[in-house]
């Protein structure tokens, strides 16, 4: 009786380790029924890589990370076993790496090659390091930036909207509005002026050759006969003037002698007199005598 107790216990201790080995493996990802080939890599870094990270091919699952482990032999690089469905047939120059995925953490991408030979199990895949991954480059150098500037960011957010809410701004911004349009205006103006400068240009050039054709007129006439004729007649004019000025003259003295005027003029009268009387009574001056 003791001996069977012992021997339940033995088999179920049995049973519970199998189930343990076989529920870590599923944890894993690693189907322990299905037949899966060993193949190696190595890379230098396998950041978001662990073990049971999927493999890809074009999206598709055909295995799982099995294992990772540090080259302490040359200090460098991290070796990966990977565990592949048996039926998938790698060409030699296939290539493998890691892709960083926000959601999951990463996957692995084989990368198929063209090479007519393929990979032994256990045979080496070439691995495309993560320097070469614009995402692993992303997360790695360019978000912690982003991280860091973000509270400049949003301090210089609440500026602008403090900014932007400052009647000062609204004013000038309203200014510059009015500005904008008289400028138009103007412009406007100046198109209209531009259209109606040709004609004025033309009438302008006119008077000018007319002008010019004046002055060639006035320099090629005898100006000079003219100047010298009203220069004589202004000197005659000043002769005359300083005669009748001059009381010893006959012209100055019929102007300055009231009595030789008086008497010239009797005399006048008188004579004018006499020719009215010979025109009209002929008889009494003239006598004929018939013999």
């Amino acid at each position: 009786m003791r001996n069977i107790n012992t021997l339940k216990i033995g088999i179920l201790t049995l049973v519970a380790l199998g189930l343990l080995f076989f529920g870590i493996k599923f944890l894993k990802g690693i189907n322990i029924f299905s037949a899966e080939t060993p193949y190696h890599t190595t890379f230098s870094k396998v950041n978001g890589l662990t073990v049971s990270t999927p493999i890809l091919i074009e999206g598709y699952k055909v295995g799982v990370v099995r294992k990772m482990d540090f080259d302490f032999e040359n200090n460098k690089g991290i070796r990966v076993e990977l565990s592949i469905n048996k039926r998938v047939k790698l060409p030699k120059d296939s290539k493998v790496r890691i892709k960083l995925n926000p959601l999951s953490g990463a996957d692995l991408i084989i990368q198929l090659g063209k090479s007519p030979e393929f990979l032994e199990p256990g045979g080496e895949l070439g691995a495309i390091n993560m320097q070469t991954d614009l995402m692993a480059i992303a997360q790695e150098k360019i978000l912690p930036m982003i991280d860091s500037l973000m509270p400049h960011i949003d301090s210089m957010v609440r500026g602008v909207n403090k900014q932007v809410n400052n009647p000062d701004i609204a004013e000038a911004i309203g200014y510059i509005r009015n500005t904008t349009k008289q400028i138009e205006e103007l412009a406007k103006a100046l198109r209209v002026t531009g259209e109606r400068l040709p004609p004025v240009i033309a009438n302008i050039e006119q008077v000018s050759d007319n002008a010019i054709k004046i002055t060639n007129d006035i320099q090629n006439s005898d100006i000079k006969v003219l100047i010298k004729n009203i220069e004589e007649t202004t000197n005659n004019l000043r002769l005359v003037t300083e005669q009748l000025k001059d009381s010893r003259g006959t012209a100055g003295k019929l102007l300055s002698d009231p009595g030789l005027y008086d008497r010239l003029n009797a005399m006048v009268n008188s004579a004018d007199s006499l020719l009215s009387d010979i025109k009209k009574n002929p008889n009494r001056y003239v006598h004929f005598s018939v013999f």
